[in-house]
C-alpha cells in the first residue's frame, strides 16, 4: 500500500536513514509507478545523494510524469 510506505520513507528521511527511505520509495515505484508524491520524493533523495541513480530513475519515469509538479520539485 503506497501511503504507509510513503510515510515510512518520510520518517526515514527525517532520521537521515536515506537507504531505508529509498527502499520504501522503490517499493512504491514497483507497485504504483504513477504515485507522483513518492516518485517526486524518490527523485529528490536520489538527486541529493548526487548519484547516477538519479539519472536512471528519471529515465524510467512513466509517460506523462513531467506533467506533475512533484516530479519537477
Amino acid at each position: 500500500e503506497p501511503p504507509p510506505r510513503l510515510a515510512r520513507a518520510r520518517i526515514a528521511i527525517n532520521a537521515d536513514r536515506l537507504d531505508e527511505a529509498v527502499a520504501q520509495l522503490r517499493a512504491v515505484d514497483a507497485t504504483s509507478p504513477d504515485y507522483w508524491e513518492a516518485q517526486g520524493l524518490l527523485g529528490k533523495v536520489l538527486a541529493e545523494r548526487d548519484s547516477d541513480e538519479f539519472l536512471a530513475w528519471h529515465a524510467r519515469l512513466p509517460a506523462g510524469a513531467d506533467d506533475h509538479a512533484r516530479i519537477w520539485l
